[in-house]
């Protein structure tokens, strides 16, 4: 028997295949280094030392030279992790389906447009795909995609469930588990933290299919109950806590809902509805007998786990400004570079503006720092 915590309900009873492999590029590609033209008002920005360090790499202070070795330092991980996560979604499919290699993996988006990721993925996904095929125009491919879907969303049918989703709930306690507190109504034992699950991780759910649990309050004095949304990355998880590893709180609040005081004919069932096969989670919580009702439209994790990398990506920047700072230019360069992305047109300048970006930050944090010590010395 499950519950949420003590303000909340209990249910109504009514491959990466051989890693050996490297795949081989042109020799040019190794040959490769591309010039990134930098903003006059940034050069009169950097000081003399800065200056000094840029002119010793290259004989030139107006643009940076970027090798491909360089270049490919940059997307080494963001590569892995598009592999990685290629080689997951296959393999669960072969899982899952029970059927053999899939026939084909299309590579959409800007990046698909690279050869130097073609090729990594060609050699990651041997043996659970037949082909890797790269379309015409895949560059633009996702925007088409999401406006279509935004005239006709029924063209996706269904969509494969990245993580575990459900709520947070209360259980009798057994040896071990999390959130031990006493029911007072029981006498008994019982955790907090037990985790009721709505859609399991990689379960395919049909874009209008909607999953609903009955619930009711832990205790007969209740008369409002909170659910609480998680989502975890594996399916054998069985309790959740908010600072949890590999389980995040869907919402910084909960769902709320106003029950009827206790009595035996009392309707005090609470229905919390999940659709997760649309571009958000979509939630609600009903009681019938109150009318009191509470839904929210949530992002999908990822699009928090992509802030959060935003986040630290901004904080290594930060980093990278004081190393400049002190003048060791072309060192710190070497961290924020790029990786050869092969001859594919317009993809150069691509990664040319995420240099710029980065250089931009940099060298911006980099004068900022300058002045606040100038003017701490001034007063000083």
């Amino acid at each position: 028997m499950c519950a949420f915590k003590a303000c909340g309900l209990v249910p109504d009873p009514a491959h990466l295949p051989s890693g050996s492999h490297t795949p081989s590029y042109p020799a040019c590609h190794n040959r490769m280094s591309c010039r990134v033209p930098i903003p006059r008002d940034l050069i009169a920005l950097m000081t003399r030392d800065q200056k000094a360090s840029l002119w010793q790499r290259q004989s030139e202070i107006s643009e940076l030279e970027l090798s491909s070795a360089e270049m490919r330092a940059i997307f080494k991980e963001s590569v892995k992790e598009v592999c990685r996560l290629a080689v997951r979604q296959l393999k669960a499919a072969r899982r899952n389906e029970g059927a053999g290699p899939c026939s084909v993996v299309l590579l959409v988006g800007g990046f698909a447009r690279s050869s130097y990721l073609e090729a990594k993925v060609r050699a990651a996904v041997r043996g659970l795909a037949d082909k890797v095929v790269v379309p015409p125009g895949c560059h633009t491919a996702v925007m088409a995609g999401a406006v279509q879907y935004g005239f006709n969303p029924a063209r996706i049918h269904a969509r494969r469930s990245r993580m575990a989703y459900g709520v947070k709930t209360c259980a009798q306690w057994t040896e071990g588990a999390p959130g031990k507190f006493w029911h007072q109504e029981k006498c008994d034992y019982m955790t907090n933290c037990k985790f009721q699950c709505y859609v399991k991780k990689d379960e395919l759910v049909a874009h209008d299919q909607e999953v609903v649990h009955y619930f009711k309050p832990l205790y007969k004095t209740l008369e409002e109950v909170d659910v609480k949304l998680f989502a975890c990355d594996n399916n054998a998880v069985e309790f959740v806590e908010d600072d949890a590893k590999g389980t995040q709180p869907l919402t910084l609040t909960p769902l709320t809902v106003q029950v009827p005081e206790y009595s035996d004919t009392a309707d005090r069932a609470v229905c919390v509805k999940f659709n997760l096969g649309l571009t958000e989670v979509c939630v609600s919580a009903l009681n019938k007998a109150t009318g009191s009702y509470d839904a929210k439209i949530i992002p999908f994790p990822q699009a928090r786990v992509l802030q959060h990398c935003l986040h630290e990506r901004a904080k290594h920047m930060v980093s990278l400004g004081s190393v400049i700072r002190h003048g060791t230019t072309a060192m710190c360069m070497q961290s924020m570079l790029m990786p050869n992305m092969g001859c594919q047109p317009g993809l150069h300048e691509q990664c040319l503006a995420n240099v710029m970006v980065l250089l931009v930050v940099v060298m911006l944090y980099a004068a900022m720092i300058g002045a606040q010590e100038k003017a701490a010395s001034r007063m000083a």
